[in-house]
């Protein structure tokens, strides 16, 4: 059944198409007027939808991108000398063919605004024009560890309950093996940094049956051991959504940490190259977490049988042992998409 008031999000990365491409294409879909900010960065808004944002998904040439622009809005050609008149010519230059680059090697990123839950079916008409604009995704090539962000809401009266964001998390771990096999996640993106597990010594904490921080302490001890965004479960905007100050003053002026009541799941590819590939898929895959961050007796059983397991055999094994994948495989039932006739990758 969809919930009416949940919204989510949706990021997807892909190579292949131009920004322009890819912008026009989400105009033709869903309305609204596009601008563009920056050679890195375009924005379709007013759409039926929200607001879209599509860009380069690299830091340094959108940082790149946002200097020259800002530059160039206080250029005075009476002052500045034709040296850096023909300066700013090249790094001008350099940036349009470092965006041509981008094309194939730097994905270009589609960031949806929150969508209701009826509504994600739409990405999925995008979705099928950017096959047809020949998108290429995960796999088409080993450095293509593309990915499909999920960004789902939790309702803001439960933001107060740091009991509720936790078991979320140990949802996630005691499911992490069975993610992994009905996500198919690519080769590419196990062995990249993009979507790493959380460490083991924040595993000992978080999986603890006696732990029951407050949202402080909760977000300093996820500080110690995660200074990265890089999770598979990014917890990063949902905490800034709620300790703004605390988290910059653990992680700094992290531009990328946007707040918002969202967990952030990195682990899906981004098929988005075969057709039958669906985001709906992907996202029925992730509330299987949420099912059981709320079933709260069997969650609490299997909370015991890992930490049990994981006391007695390395983590590396224990997330990946058919073992542990065979008594998941009896407690928790796989997705309804996954029932359906598979997809070949």
């Amino acid at each position: 059944m969809m919930n009416e008031q949940k919204h989510i999000g949706i990021e997807l990365e892909f190579a292949g198409v131009s920004l322009e491409e890819t912008a026009q294409l989400v105009q033709q879909n869903f309305g609204g007027e596009i601008n563009k900010t920056s050679n890195a960065e375009i924005t379709v808004e007013n759409t039926k939808l929200g607001d879209f944002r599509v860009e380069i998904d690299a830091k340094i040439i959108k940082e790149l991108s946002q200097d020259i622009k800002d530059k160039k809005q206080n250029y005075d050609q009476t002052t500045i000398g034709i040296i850096d008149k023909l300066m700013h010519k090249i790094v001008d230059k350099t940036l349009e063919h470092v965006t041509d680059l981008s094309r194939q090697i730097v994905p270009v990123e589609v960031v949806s605004p929150p969508l209701k839950e009826a509504d994600l079916s739409k990405m999925d008409d995008l979705r099928n024009d950017l096959q047809k604009a020949m998108a290429k995704g995960t796999g088409q090539s080993f450095y293509y560890a593309f990915g499909t962000h999920i960004n789902p809401e939790i309702p803001e009266q439960e933001l107060d309950d740091p009991s509720l964001i936790l078991n979320h998390m140990r949802a996630f771990v005691v499911l992490y093996p069975l993610l992994l096999k009905w996500h198919r996640v690519d080769t590419s993106r196990r062995l990249s940094n993009y979507i790493t597990l959380y460490g083991e010594g924040y595993l000992e904490t978080l999986m603890r049956p006696d732990y029951n921080p407050n949202k402080t302490q909760m977000i300093r001890d996820y500080y110690y051991h995660n200074p990265s965004r890089n999770r598979a479960l990014d917890m990063l905007p949902m905490f800034k959504h709620l300790k703004p100050k605390l988290i910059k003053s653990l992680y700094g002026e992290d531009s990328l940490i946007k707040a918002r009541p969202t967990f952030h799941y990195r682990l899906p590819n981004c098929n988005i190259s075969n057709p039958d590939w669906r985001i709906m898929d992907e996202y029925k895959i992730w509330q299987k977490v949420e099912q059981l961050a709320r079933q709260s007796k069997l969650l609490k059983s299997l909370m015991e049988q890992w930490y049990d397991d994981h006391n007695n055999r390395p983590l590396s094994f224990l997330s990946h042992s058919n073992e542990w994948l065979t008594t998941l495989g009896t407690k928790i039932d796989p997705p309804n998409s996954l029932h359906d006739q598979p997809y070949k990758d």
